[in-house]
């Protein structure tokens, strides 16, 4: 998608946030080309606050506030709760440019979440993931609220501990034609999905593949504490499971070369995956 075209000025590599250069005791926040920022879903009406110019996306400039309704009466259905307020976008910044007059505008390319992409969240969608898209726009450099990270899934899985700002991308979607790249991934367990670093998956000792506890009716309790464990079906074939550690294993994305493949929006699929090259 073209984005709406920046005005013209000075490039720049960097450019500090002007909401930092007053706040007491506060590190300015430095915005770089290439670095993934959190934007403001909304602005404000006034003309002299900054607007993020969203084609095709449900922002928009802030209405002004009305006066509420008067009570309804008591025997009247109550209305529904009011929806949640937008989260806040992300971006990615392949631009800065200074311009002669107005704030320092930020080109940026969007990444999507699940539930703004064909097909919606799935249970395998991590409750960080993004879709990186080549969906791009500007924005004024006032509407940015925060910087953030964007990882693949294995450096995701790296991270001993996870912000609100952290977040990771495993396909890139295409919202003009709704498509997504790669089209298939690896799935796991008896589920078929595709791997959720959000979820615990136990390897069997005997065939290596992943499951979910859950799946398979256990909890993590149950299996925790068991140095060597063999899935159903190698259990039922009497396979002693060769001697490797058989409990919970929370970090890294499982080995996937004996999966099947699935894709990135519908999950299960039922073409099988080249065998990893013998020595």
């Amino acid at each position: 998608m073209a984005p709406p075209d920046l005005p013209k000025g000075k490039k720049l590599e960097s450019v500090e946030h002007p909401g930092t250069k007053h706040e007491q005791g506060a590190a300015p926040m430095v915005i770089k080309v290439h670095d993934c920022v959190l934007i403001r879903p909304d602005a404000s009406s006034s003309s002299t606050e900054p607007f993020v110019r969203r084609a095709g996306r449900s922002c928009g400039r802030r209405r002004a506030a009305r006066a509420a309704p008067p009570p309804a009466p008591s025997s009247a259905p109550r209305p529904p709760p009011p929806p949640p307020p937008p989260a806040a976008q992300i971006g990615e910044v392949t631009s800065i440019v200074q311009p002669d007059k107005g704030d320092v505008q930020l080109g940026v390319k969007w990444f999507y979440r699940p539930e703004e992409a064909v097909g919606g969240r799935k249970a395998f969608h991590g409750r960080h993931e993004l879709f990186l898209s080549g969906h791009t726009d500007t924005c004024s450099v006032k509407t940015v609220i925060s910087k953030a990270r964007v990882l693949t899934l294995s450096k995701f899985q790296e991270l001993s501990s996870v912000a609100d700002t952290d977040f990771f991308a495993r396909f890139t979607y295409n919202p003009g034609t709704k498509q997504f790249k790669p089209p298939r991934v690896p799935v796991f367990c008896v589920c078929e999905m595709p791997y959720n670093p959000d979820k615990v998956m136990v390897q069997c000792d005997a065939c290596t593949e992943w499951y979910h506890p859950e799946c398979l009716g256990k909890s993590r309790a149950e299996l925790k504490d068991q140095a060597n464990w063999s899935c159903p079906a190698c259990a039922k074939k009497g396979s002693d499971g060769g001697g490797g550690d058989g409990g919970e294993d929370e970090k890294g994305a499982p080995d996937a070369k004996r999966q099947r493949q699935g894709s990135g929006s519908e999950g299960g699929g039922s073409d099988k995956a080249e065998e990893a090259e013998k020595d």
